[in-house]
């Protein structure tokens, strides 16, 4: 062969001339050269060992067999069956678990991933043992160990060799994703490797991202207190709303007072009620009157005036959150009298010094007392 896939002629006596006596050394040179020559073809039996790159020039190699060990030649349908990658083989248990990929591997090396279906839920931290070698940790990111939960039963589960221990997922995008598994919990993953679960939830609860935690959470769009009988005292308090809370509604139905004080809403947090620092007014609106009456010490949402005792409030006032940093809350509301043509269009803002947790409604010189109607509040 001249080294460009040419099989040359060049023995001895070569080529032959016809009615000429060809020699033994001829005849054995040119035997020599096939031998030669047969000897660095490919034989299609197998004997033939390779000794360099065989370079195809753009050609195919069809027709090949699927490789069923380490060393054989990768097809096409190899890489889209996943063939060594995904193990149907799972023993072990949920927690400490192992895989026998076909075909077996003889070391862990960096860059290994291999892809199984969770046979059970995992109660603790997790370990894998691929082809009988050393159990390795499977973690969320190279250090946090999984979670109880982390991987549910009957999840299919990717895991990547880091050259110490086995990742969960891939770059951006954990496996499982966003599932729902045969309990009605949400399984979910995160953009760091890691997966969350969400317990169910319950009937018109719906699912929102829990502010400044790691995991989504269900809630009530909207849940409604326990309504209050505004029939005896001096103010009426709503505790404990909970944090995250970014609007509250104040409903009044029917309420009046034993005296002529203007009723206001108050808000607080931990520290108590705050009954200073409020920027809010107002509008009282008459037949063929109007005029407007500012508030410091709370917002004011209703004027008994000279009606005073004999005065039945009904409406509603929202409180929204404008800035969660400076706990900062606006009011907006409109009450009217049933007992007379007179409504009221309140607003304001104020900052507590905390996150609100409660309201109370009462009356400016906290004197007078409520003896008609109920109260309720509602908040999201």
């Amino acid at each position: 062969m001249n080294g460009s896939g040419v099989y040359v002629v060049n023995s001895a006596g070569q080529p032959v001339v016809a009615t000429t006596l060809i020699t033994a050394a001829a005849f054995n040179a040119f035997t020599a050269d096939i031998a030669t020559a047969m000897s660095t073809a490919v034989m299609k039996d197998g004997q033939t060992v390779i000794t360099a790159n065989i370079p195809l020039a753009g050609f195919k190699l069809t027709g090949v067999g699927p490789a069923t060990a380490r060393t054989d030649a990768a097809t096409l349908a190899n890489v889209q069956d996943s063939t060594g990658v995904y193990v149907a083989t799972v023993g072990g248990t949920a927690d400490v678990i192992t895989l026998t990929p076909s075909p077996a591997i003889t070391a862990y090396a960096a860059g290994q991933t291999f892809r199984f279906i969770a046979s059970g839920a995992n109660t603790t931290n997790v370990t894998v043992a691929i082809s009988g070698l050393t159990a390795k940790a499977i973690t969320k990111d190279g250090t946090t160990a999984l979670a109880t939960g982390d991987i549910p039963s009957g999840a299919m589960v990717q895991i990547t060799y880091d050259g110490t221990r086995f990742i969960i997922g891939t770059p951006g995008k954990v496996i499982p994703l966003n599932v729902i598994d045969a309990g009605g919990d949400l399984i979910y993953g995160t953009a760091d490797n890691t997966v969350g679960r969400v317990a169910i939830g319950t009937a018109r609860q719906m699912l929102q991202v829990n502010t400044g935690a790691t995991a989504p959470v269900w809630a009530n769009p909207i849940t409604l207190a326990t309504q209050q009988a505004t029939t005896s005292g001096t103010s009426i308090d709503f505790t404990s709303i909970p944090a995250g809370v970014r609007r509250i509604t104040v409903m009044f139905v029917g309420v009046s007072t034993n005296g002529t004080d203007s009723i206001l809403i108050q808000i607080g947090d931990a520290g108590g009620i705050e009954a200073t620092g409020y920027l809010a007014a107002v509008g009282i609106f008459v037949v063929g009157a109007a005029s407007v009456s500012a508030a410091t010490t709370g917002f004011c949402v209703a004027t008994m005036g000279a009606t005073g005792a004999a005065s039945v409030i009904h409406g509603s006032v929202t409180l929204s959150l404008e800035n969660a940093a400076t706990f900062t809350w606006v009011c907006a509301g409109i009450m009217n009298q049933s007992d007379l043509a007179r409504s009221f269009i309140s607003s304001g803002s104020k900052s507590t010094s905390a996150e609100l947790d409660r309201v109370r409604i009462t009356t400016v010189t906290g004197v007078d007392t409520f003896d008609a109607g109920a109260i309720n509040i509602s908040y999201e």
